[in-house]
């Protein structure tokens, strides 16, 4: 088992050093391209093998005044929303209450 979580300060600190959105997107597609063959192949060997996401929703609808933390929830979004679209299975969980998406 896979448990990758602390996206949003990944993020963050790309940000930080002068990263542009698009290069921040593509970093994490090809992260994410290289998690889902990574668990193929162990899957190969391992049925149970498994990788989970955890991404935080960010903002819950309020828009930053910050320019830098509108790009910063914005990219969030985008990458949970892509890292979504890739998994097998979604859950919203909040406050401890869980709903299955897919």
């Amino acid at each position: 088992m896979l448990v990758m979580e602390g996206f949003e300060e990944w993020i963050k600190q790309e940000l930080e050093q002068g990263r542009d959105a698009e290069h921040i997107l593509s970093q994490f597609n090809t992260l994410l391209g290289q998690v889902r063959q990574s668990e193929a192949q162990r899957r190969q060997s391992d049925e149970n093998s498994v990788v989970f996401l955890i991404m935080l929703e960010m903002g819950r609808g309020i828009v930053p005044l910050s320019a830098l933390e509108r790009t910063w929830r914005d990219l969030n979004g985008w990458l949970v929303q892509q890292g979504s679209s890739l998994s097998d299975h979604v859950y919203y969980i909040w406050h401890g209450l869980g709903k299955k998406l897919k």
